[in-house]
């Protein structure tokens, strides 16, 4: 099973279905026992009766102490994160807002104070008081595929707001230091992604770093500077499409 960041899941309830099979018939099942009729009911479309069950999982662990929560918690991500439309979050998720905030995101601040040096804490985009911290992940695990995913995927989305209004107005939406760090942060990914990066990610650090050149040198539309040095930009640059980075897609999970 590989990452899915360059696809909308077209069948999103044969998704739930397994893994309701799945929760079902693992060792832990009378766990999610409530979380397991949420999916249910979602699936049916019953969206209140649904949202019920939800809150009747989240009362029934967010008092606990955190060693149960984050078991919960944990196993609830590493038995849905195979069936996201994107990972490491964004789209997809197969648990409603509310358990996110009142039990999920909760438990993983906690986890960051108990456990910094534990990569998983940096993965994900939680909301709530929770930066995504990919970065920290990455230098915790540099050789880990999942911290090289999920950094790449932040640092590419930011380079790719950056340079969103390039073609029309000229400008980097970010300073000169900014914009360099998230070059610095992109060469250090695919750096130790090594041997798998793919022809156009080499072709797209050259174009971002002849960019970081003159926008270092230009106060004004960079596109005069861009056109006299022929810097143009690569056809099949694309930031929000991580996998498209690769040579070989990246083993994200074991299951």
């Amino acid at each position: 099973m590989v990452g899915r960041s360059d696809y909308w899941r077209k069948d999103s309830y044969d998704q739930m279905d397994k893994v309701v099979d799945n929760l079902a018939k693992g060792a832990f099942a009378d766990l999610y026992s409530d979380y397991i009729q949420y999916l249910k009911l979602r699936r049916q479309g019953l969206r209140k009766q649904s949202l019920a069950f939800a809150e009747k999982f989240i009362s029934s662990y967010e008092d606990d102490p955190f060693e149960i929560r984050q078991k919960v918690c944990w196993e609830l991500f590493e038995c849905t994160e195979p069936y996201w439309d994107s990972w490491p979050g964004g789209r997809g998720w197969l648990f409603p807002g509310n358990i996110e905030r009142k039990l999920i995101s909760p438990m993983f601040e906690e986890w960051r104070q108990r456990e910094p040096k534990n990569a998983n804490v940096w993965l994900y985009p939680l909301g709530g008081y929770l930066e995504w911290r990919t970065d920290v992940a990455f230098m915790l695990e540099p050789h880990n595929p999942r911290c090289q995913f999920a950094e790449l995927t932040r640092v590419g989305a930011a380079i790719g707001f950056a340079v969103h209004e390039l073609d029309h107005l000229g400008y980097i939406l970010a300073s000169t230091t900014e914009f360099s760090e998230l070059i610095a942060a992109l060469t250090a990914v695919t750096e130790a992604i090594g041997v798998d990066l793919s022809v156009a990610a080499h072709e797209t650090l050259v174009w971002l770093r002849a960019l970081r050149e003159v926008q270092a040198e230009v106060d004004d539309d960079l596109r005069p500077a861009m056109r006299s040095r022929g810097i143009i930009r690569p056809e099949s640059t694309s930031f929000y499409a991580p996998l498209r980075w690769y040579r070989d897609a990246p083993r994200l999970w074991s299951r």
